[in-house]
């Protein structure tokens, strides 16, 4: 049955037509779109089927085709060759399908960067085996090319290809390449015992930079199923040196400013990036609208007042909070453990600001179980950094997560995830509520 559903759906993609389909969608589907540079929900299989041509577009020439089993279903990679005007292009898109009794019951579909051959130059990467190359699979969220290699000793390594004007994450971010500036510049060997980014070279090419890497999908993997309290205390504990090693530095001019990161999920990146092929920034807009719909009225109109003008904001936190190197993206999937080092991936988003950025970021990312395990990570943390109960720079860094928009993630996680798939409780939805009101209020008026 599944065998026929997919194929059935493949016919669809490449004549981009929906005949044939109607006995696959169940009555009550419902599809929700991110692609073409907009967000549409489509309820019914009537109406699912009309807005095929729309959402899926032209017929094309299909070159890539994978399909993964997932929680409920299944989640579809595709790209066709489109000719538009003459013209030849790609197009890739996301597909996730939860299927009920054999029946798609609801499709997610996105747009993402297309794929790329696995063809590097020549000589580009030293020391990387030939016909090692292949294809890394990754969540295309940016303009970043993943690629398998093997070095001639046969040690798996990863190649990264970042072009920072093609990636609109490095573009509200200001990045230069960010990650191989750190690398070249010795910040990462700089960084404390216990603490390791798995980059092994990077250099310039191009408009863009080459980055080789061990292979760490083991470690990644294996640190999501440790158990949570001993990895997070493993992961506060090498962050809270790092920014001690780094406190008082001057900040490198890679790095990205506190003003920059807050942008990075601004309400405005959806429009700046209409005509993206990336599906992120769609998304972006669906997290604010999930975020005034549902959080408590008195928080969504302070964090939403913060979004307009933040310059209160991080003018306090420059007075009252020195500053450090953050890794800005400290989350579960950029960690792994290797026996007992802390491995860091992913570190485009390196920032200069207080250390307490990184631990909020993390708990909004992480803690997602019980009040118990939130105040216990929140207790650990304030020991580490040796801070009182109350700091004020903690709850400066609660503020500027909820306005870099990591409140509105979670609420949209909670609220629109399927079933199935990890998301927030509604108690630590609640938490959070809470601890934003509660930062507000004890720091009184930002605006």
């Amino acid at each position: 049955m599944a065998e026929i559903l997919l194929a059935a759906l493949r016919k669809g993609f490449t004549t981009g037509r929906s005949s044939g389909l109607r006995r696959w969608y169940h009555p009550e589907c419902t599809l929700e779109s991110f692609a073409n540079g907009r967000a549409e929900v489509v309820p019914g299989a009537s109406a699912v089927l009309a807005a095929w041509p729309r959402v899926i577009g032209p017929p094309g020439r299909l070159t890539w085709w994978s399909v993964s089993a997932a929680p409920g279903g299944y989640e579809v990679v595709t790209q066709r060759e489109i000719v538009k005007g003459g013209t030849r292009f790609p197009v890739r898109q996301l597909h996730q399908l939860h299927v009920e009794s054999g029946r798609i019951r609801l499709h997610l579909v996105s747009s993402a960067a297309p794929h790329e051959p696995p063809v590097l130059v020549p000589h580009d990467v030293a020391g990387v085996a030939p016909g090692s190359v292949a294809e890394f699979g990754h969540d295309g969220l940016s303009g970043a090319a993943l690629f398998s290699a093997r070095l001639p000793s046969g040690r798996p390594v990863v190649v990264k290809i970042v072009r920072p004007g093609r990636d609109w994450l490095a573009v509200a971010s200001r990045d230069a390449g960010r990650e191989g500036l750190l690398f070249t510049d010795g910040v990462y060997t700089a960084l404390p015992a216990g603490l390791r980014s798995p980059v092994l070279s990077a250099r310039q090419h191009d408009s863009g930079w080459i980055i080789v890497m061990d292979d760490i999908s083991a470690e990644l993997d294996s640190a999501q199923r440790a158990g949570r309290q001993r990895m997070a205390r493993d992961i506060l504990t090498a962050a809270a040196d790092m920014h001690a090693g780094f406190l008082g530095r001057q900040a490198h001019p890679g790095l990205c400013t506190l003003a920059d990161r807050l942008r990075v999920f601004s309400p405005l990146q959806r429009l700046l990036n209409w005509r993206s092929s990336d599906n992120f920034p769609t998304l972006i807009g669906r997290m604010w609208e999930t975020f005034a719909e549902r959080a408590d009225p008195k928080v969504s109109d302070a964090v939403l007042r913060l979004v307009a003008d933040p310059s209160a904001l991080l003018t306090r936190l420059g007075r009252e909070a020195p500053s450090t190197l953050l890794h800005g993206d400290l989350r579960p999937p950029n960690l792994g453990v290797r026996g007992c080092d802390v491995l860091a991936i992913d570190w485009g988003l390196a920032t200069y600001g207080p250390g307490d950025l990184d631990f909020v970021y993390f708990l909004c990312n992480s803690a997602w179980g019980d009040d118990g395990e939130r105040d216990a990570l929140e207790e650990m943390w304030l020991k580490l950094t040796d801070s009182p109960p109350g700091n004020p720079v903690l709850d400066l860094a609660v503020v500027y997560h909820a306005v870099a928009g990591e409140l509105g993630v979670l609420l949209t996680t909670a609220a629109h995830r399927p079933e199935g798939l990890p998301r927030p409780s509604d108690a630590a939805v609640a938490w959070w509520m809470r601890r934003v009101r509660t930062a507000f209020d004890r720091l009184g008026d930002l605006a």
